[in-house]
């Protein structure tokens, strides 16, 4: 699975180049149809972004997360997304 942040790395250079990699994690899960990992990515994505002060769509992003957590009924992941906003 995809990794976000390695907590001694916490430079905003490294939290973009972990957006990166999740970015393409995403992408991959996706083709896979790996529903639940590519749900657990996008939620490391939307916590950097937090981070980074991206935060333009991060509404709809995490909108977009829970769907998929409901769609495979993972109610873990779920309350956990809910629990991040």
């Amino acid at each position: 699975t995809f990794n976000a942040v390695n907590p001694a790395l916490l430079t905003a250079e490294s939290l973009r180049a972990s957006v990166t990699r999740g970015n393409l994690a995403v992408e991959k899960f996706r083709l896979a149809k790996a529903v639940k990992q590519e749900a657990f990515a996008l939620r490391q994505i939307a916590n950097i972004s937090i981070r980074l002060g991206i935060n333009p769509q991060i509404i709809e992003l995490y909108k977009s997360i829970l769907e998929k957590y409901r769609s495979i009924s993972d109610r873990r992941g779920e309350a956990n997304t809910l629990q991040d906003l």
